[in-house]
């Protein structure tokens, strides 16, 4: 909407507002959707806080067949440890079962076993390799040190 106001502010005609709008794809991996090799992608892997992972669930929620990769919430300080325990009872509230998590203080938390969990990407590059979902709508959604996207090829 404010892209909108700002444009005609500019004179910029209507048409070229709508085509711009319609051809915009964001990038940087900042929540792109994109169809992977078996699954349906949501990829945000280029920060991540309590916000922005609360809002990212709620949104995977809406889906059919959901899939969560969440890596951890860098830079958060003293709070960190309360904040991913918060999303693990947040994934769990949210009815998302099927998940897996990435990074040394997701794996700190005290969780659902049926989470699984692995301290690094390359560890969840290896799992994905035997162990890929399909069919699904999978989000991967973590801070940009943990380099989600590096699974995307084996989804």
């Amino acid at each position: 909407a404010y892209a909108v106001l700002i444009a005609r502010h500019l004179g910029v005609e209507d048409e070229d507002i709508v085509s711009g709008l319609e051809s915009y794809r964001p990038n940087l991996n900042r929540s792109q959707f994109q169809k992977g090799q078996r699954n349906d992608l949501i990829v945000d892997c280029y920060n991540a806080n309590p916000t922005s992972m609360k809002a990212a669930i709620k949104n995977l929620r809406s889906f059919d067949r959901p899939f969560a990769i969440l890596g951890d919430m860098l830079e958060l300080g003293e709070k960190s440890g309360k904040e991913h325990k918060k999303i693990c009872k947040l994934l769990k509230k949210e009815g998302i079962e099927d998940v897996i998590l990435v990074g040394p203080l997701f794996a700190a938390c005290k969780r659902p076993e049926r989470f699984i969990s692995f301290a690094t990407t390359e560890e969840a590059a290896q799992h994905l390799k035997k162990y890929a979902p399909e069919d699904r709508t999978v989000l991967l959604k973590g801070s940009r040190g943990i380099a989600l996207e590096q699974l995307i090829p084996y989804l």
